[in-house]
């Protein structure tokens, strides 16, 4: 065998190899590491304070930051799922948690206000204690708090959607929403 085709032979291999590992690459889906640590918080009791406190059907905890582009480009599903607030029966209840030390609760609220997303209790916390590394982060809670399901970073309207299917199933008062 000649080193022509030694040669020839090797580029004719890493070209296999090259094509297919772009084709694995494409074919096989990927999970986000944001999206395996959001659903690392699954099974979890989120040390919420009192301020916060849980005790609906279903609780939608928004992990949410001020200088978060995903969460500014996120506004309008969050209005969405805050139209679905039970307010009288408290059966569902919308809860933002902001990261402590950036801006006042005030600036929060005005924040959430300024994008019509109605919630129904807003505290600031240390994100990294609770196992969130990432804005913005939706957690639904169960009515003793423990997190059943939980998303991170800018969602598919499809996802959007579930979310909302998943709110309105478990919340017969949502439904008219």
């Amino acid at each position: 065998m000649t080193i022509e085709k030694v040669a020839n032979l090797v580029v004719i291999g890493v070209a296999v190899v090259v094509v297919g590992l772009n084709a694995y690459d494409r074919l096989v889906p990927r999970q986000d590491m944001h999206q395996v640590r959001a659903q690392a918080l699954v099974g979890k009791t989120l040390p919420l304070p009192p301020a916060v406190n849980v005790g609906s059907q279903v609780t939608a905890v928004l992990f949410i930051s001020k200088n978060c582009q995903f969460c500014a480009q996120s506004m309008p599903f969050y209005t969405q799922v805050s139209s679905l607030r039970t307010r009288q029966s408290g059966a569902f209840r919308l809860l933002a948690v902001t990261p402590s030390g950036r801006e006042t609760t005030a600036e929060d609220e005005q924040y959430l206000a300024e994008h019509h997303v109605a919630v129904d209790g807003i505290s600031q916390l240390q994100f990294n204690t609770l196992g969130i590394y990432g804005t913005p982060t939706l957690a639904l809670l169960d009515g003793s708090g423990r997190v059943f399901k939980a998303w991170t970073g800018k969602l598919p309207s499809g996802t959007e959607g579930e979310i909302i299917k998943i709110i309105r199933r478990l919340c017969p008062e949502c439904r008219g929403a």
